[in-house]
């Protein structure tokens, strides 16, 4: 056997054993992709008898409202056109959802008749409507409204009558809360209480009556908690969320809101995920929308011990080249895997008339992170300070001459939790910890450890422009002199 022919054999050797390694973490997991296309799936809500989900979704345009069945079959549109409806949420019948639609900067709550398709708007506030949630009763519906730098949990009639504010000044941007709603507040089996977030999205509020304006923390301070929903025996679940530079984690406890003196009980625990999450009535079967494909998708899993298990776990393959990626299926390939760089490369060394001399040499595209640059200012002459507390030079390192400038940049492949600049923020988390989307001036960053630069002022169209759920990095880089190049 030659040498040629014998290398040729090792790289298909290999290629087949990439091809398996993908192949059989996609068919193993727990956790069921119920959607695949190239556009953004996300805010899935389950049917009051738990036979179908509805979700939003951007692949004709606009988000618009779609359903389906549990395992991701019987995929109908119940609502299309210039419409941009988002947060969808059934009556308790099952025959109607309800929505909020409009722009970014003004939308009201409107009724879709499941059957018919009819729509009908209950709101005309003028303001900014979110997140509408039915009570049992199916006669009362919840949400949330800004106004003139304000957020507040309103009620209204299903027939459009008695619209009015729960609380007072729930969250306010005088005080540098957060003013844009994340989650729905959710109603108790019986529909007498109801819980929600608190102004800081840091701890779970609940209200026993909504006409004492007054409401009780059931979480713990120190942990930043939030999207409570409650399970059919009266039971809250919340989710506690982790994020720091390096990772990022949530965790799923159920509390008994009637006797909080009782220990509160872990029902998912480090789930490589951010929420929101819905539950079905008996928490058994959870759903959540993720990039982990490279494209937000929804998902489901049973939480047994495998399930659970699957969450904690990265969606991550080893290509066995130092290299991580996310097992895929996407709905434009016949394959039921992703085709990545290094089989791309394998496959070609396999045809090759002369083998590599030096072994593989991967491009440095498989070891890149997927992102588009959205916004970059010029590179503008700045002077280095001192970088140790960032993890730059020691301490005493004489000041350097150089350049600096600013990127914003939208993470495309697949999140990697293990870096800050891998995985990305999304611009929710953004929203929520830096700035206030409607806050008139736009967004301004500054230049960390660097003199002579002015704040990047990212144009408020581009931060529009993108969903909640997109992931991006606020990115300043400096680069001595000497370094430095005109490109």
């Amino acid at each position: 056997m030659s040498r040629m022919y014998a290398l040729r054999v090792l790289y298909l050797a290999l290629a087949v054993m990439l091809l398996t390694a993908h192949a059989s973490a996609i068919g193993a997991s727990p956790i069921r992709q119920l959607t695949s296309s190239t556009a953004t799936n996300v805010r899935p809500s389950w049917s009051p008898d738990g036979k179908s989900i509805a979700f939003q979704s951007n692949r004709d345009g606009p988000y618009h409202i779609y359903v389906m069945n549990t395992d991701g079959s019987n995929l109908r549109q119940l609502t299309n056109g210039d419409n941009d409806d988002r947060h969808p949420n059934w009556s308790p019948d099952g025959k109607t959802i309800a929505v909020d639609t409009g722009s970014e900067i003004k939308r009201e709550i409107a009724l879709i008749d499941v059957a018919s398709k009819n729509r009908t708007q209950i709101t005309k506030l003028g303001m900014t409507a979110q997140f509408p949630s039915f009570n049992p009763n199916g006669q009362t519906i919840a949400f949330f409204l800004y106004n003139l730098g304000t957020m507040n949990l309103w009620t209204v009639g299903k027939d459009g009558g008695n619209p009015a504010p729960v609380t007072k000044d729930l969250a306010t941007e005088a005080n540098n809360q957060c003013t844009f709603a994340c989650h729905a507040a959710r109603w108790s089996p019986n529909g007498n209480e109801i819980a929600f977030s608190d102004g800081d999205n840091a701890r779970v509020m609940l209200m026993a009556s909504l006409t004492s304006g007054s409401a009780t923390p059931i979480s713990p301070p120190d942990e930043k908690s939030h999207f409570p929903v409650f399970l059919a025996d009266g039971r809250l679940v919340y989710v506690t969320e982790t994020v720091t530079a390096i990772q990022s984690y949530t965790d799923l406890w159920i509390v008994d809101p009637n006797n909080l003196s009782t220990a509160r009980v872990d029902l998912a625990q480090n789930i490589q995920a951010q929420g929101p999450f819905e539950l079905n009535k008996d928490g058994t079967e959870l759903l959540f929308f993720s990039p982990r494909t490279g494209n937000f998708e929804i998902y489901s899993v049973t939480l047994d011990a495998a399930g659970k298990a699957a969450l904690a776990e990265k969606s991550q393959v080893s290509t066995g080249f130092g290299i991580t990626r996310t097992p895929t299926a996407p709905a434009s390939s016949v394959l039921p895997f992703q085709i990545t760089p290094e089989l791309v490369v394998l496959g070609v060394l396999a045809l090759m008339d002369r083998p590599r001399a030096h072994g593989l040499d991967l491009p440095e595209a498989a070891r890149g992170v997927a992102v588009k640059v959205l916004f970059k200012t010029e590179r503008t002459p700045a002077v280095s300070k001192d970088l140790t507390a960032l993890g730059g030079p020691p301490a005493g390192t004489p000041a350097r001459k150089g350049v600096a400038w600013f990127e914003l940049q939208l993470h495309e492949g697949p999140p990697d939790d293990t870096t800050w600049e891998g995985g990305g923020q999304t611009i929710a988390y953004w929203r929520e910890n830096f700035a206030r989307l409607r806050n008139p001036n736009p967004w301004t960053v500054n230049a960390p450890g660097v003199d002579g630069v002015a704040p990047a002022v990212i144009p408020d169209e581009v931060i529009r422009a993108l969903p909640d759920d997109a992931r991006i990095s606020l990115l300043w880089t400096f680069i001595p002199t000497e370094l430095a190049t005109t490109s």
